[in-house]
């Protein structure tokens, strides 16, 4: 399977799926690459990070990339769900 396919399965199996949690067109996931281009990668891996999905190994090019990852995402996204959780209680309280 190559990248392009990877990502579209991992967005929904289609390219309107993926298109659509992007927010960008199916024509533009049509024109995709196979290989996907590094902003590609960028977009795909931001989308995941904000709703605090696993950013899949295939998808981070590097092995200093999958070092830092394999570091930074657990202290990140735990940082990024405690901020939420106090902000959901303060909304519910205030």
């Amino acid at each position: 399977m190559t990248p392009k396919q990877q990502a579209i399965e991992m967005l929904g199996g289609s390219q309107t799926t993926a298109a659509k949690a992007l927010g960008i067109t199916y024509q533009a996931v049509r024109k995709w690459p196979e290989n996907l281009t590094p902003d590609i990668e960028n977009r795909l891996i931001g989308m995941l990070v904000r709703g605090r999905r696993k950013v899949p190994d295939w998808l981070i090019a590097t092995k200093p990339m999958k070092e830092v990852a394999r570091i930074v995402e657990p202290i990140h996204l735990g940082k990024l769900t405690a901020e939420c959780d106090a902000a959901q209680t303060t909304r519910n309280n205030g």
